[in-house]
């Protein structure tokens, strides 16, 4: 869960995502360092397609608090980061892909690292170009296969019309019409005898008889039916209850509260190599609110302490056993504070995530 990821800071082009950088790209990344203040902004050109990845900034020893900003030529200014005396240093995670200006707010100096990647910016635009001439030539197809449909279409009217061009065969359906009427007409004059007392006996035995045969066949249909109307409901009631019992929250096998305010449930005992600072870790992972609504999950690897995830995260999962599976509560000072991460999370918002340490 990388600090910042469901909004990343892209001055200059929406595309400009850490994913969208090849790995060449990253490869050839070099560090870049600039002491910056109110009176001393630093301006970005972007020259040669260059990409600069911001990714800490340091308030300088003796220095009052001090947010870092930026202006993107033609755009207004976004605070990326504050630090103060309690928090000198701050991640920062935003990529300049054109001319923006890095200034301070506030009396202090801030130390700003970053990587700076040559050419990433011309790279990541044919990428886009490309794939928007594959599209286009998608959407073309599209069209040439639907533009030929209503040609055959166009053939059935012709048929209809060959169909209809027959008047022969109305003449021939009027005499078969005749004897059918004649027929329905005689009708009554038969149905009067069945008045006569008779022949009706000899009429009404058969019908009498013939349900009294279908008789049984009916009421094994209806047993048959009850059966399955019973056993449906059996079925669904053992569904209802098992759904019932997944929606059970798990038990947790211990609880603990950390100096900064982070709780953790240990869900589920591990075994093996234990996650330590600095180690390249692998984790599984659902995030939600406070009202039960996940707003994220999947698989994640990342150097644990470094700064790289949020700060509930370096401190929940460090001290796990791979297997192991916790379930940590972060406040939000440890986890996206004031901003929020809108749309999913919203400001002050107290976070839960279930992991899983998949490996270490």
């Amino acid at each position: 869960k990388f600090k910042g990821r469901p909004h990343w800071f892209c001055l200059g082009c929406q595309f400009a995502r850490p994913s969208h950088l090849d790995k060449e790209a990253m490869a050839a990344s070099q560090a870049w360092a600039q002491t910056i203040s109110a009176d001393r902004p630093f301006t970005f050109t972007a020259e040669s397609g260059n990409v600069l990845h911001l990714r800490s900034c340091s308030l300088k020893p003796g220095g009052a608090a001090a947010s870092l900003t930026c202006t993107p030529a033609g755009g207004s200014t976004l605070t990326l980061a504050r630090a103060t005396a309690s928090t000198p240093t701050c991640n920062v995670r935003a990529m300049l892909v054109s001319e923006t200006t890095l200034s301070v707010s506030g009396p202090g100096q801030l130390f700003v690292s970053a990587l700076l990647l040559p050419g990433a910016n011309k790279k990541r635009r044919r990428s886009a170009d490309a794939a928007v001439a594959a599209t286009h030539a998608a959407a073309v197809a599209t069209k040439t296969s639907s533009a030929s449909t209503p040609a055959k279409v166009e053939e059935r009217p012709a048929k209809v019309a060959k169909v209809a061009a027959q008047p022969k065969a109305e003449p021939k359906q009027i005499p078969a019409v005749t004897p059918v009427a004649k027929a329905i007409a005689k009708a009554p004059a038969v149905a009067k005898p069945a008045d006569v007392k008779s022949p009706a006996p000899a009429v009404a035995k058969p019908n009498v008889a013939e349900p009294n045969k279908a008789a049984p066949p009916a009421a094994a249909a209806a047993s048959a039916n009850g059966k399955a109307t019973e056993e449906s409901k059996v079925n669904d009631a053992n569904g209802e209850a098992k759904k019932a019992k997944e929606a059970k929250p798990k038990q947790p096998v211990s609880r603990k509260v950390t100096s900064s305010g982070l709780q953790y449930e240990v869900l589920k005992a591990g075994s093996g190599r234990v996650a330590t600072s600095g180690k390249n870790v692998q984790v599984r992972y659902e995030g939600f609110l406070t009202n039960g609504h996940r707003f994220d999950k999947g698989n994640i690897r990342f150097r644990l302490g470094l700064g790289e995830v949020i700060q509930g995260w370096d401190e929940g999962i460090k001290g796990m056993f791979e297997g192991e599976q916790r379930r940590l509560l972060v406040p939000p000072r440890l986890a996206y504070g004031a901003a929020g991460s809108p749309p999913t999370i919203p400001p002050n918002s107290n976070l839960i995530f279930e992991v899983t340490l998949v490996g270490c």
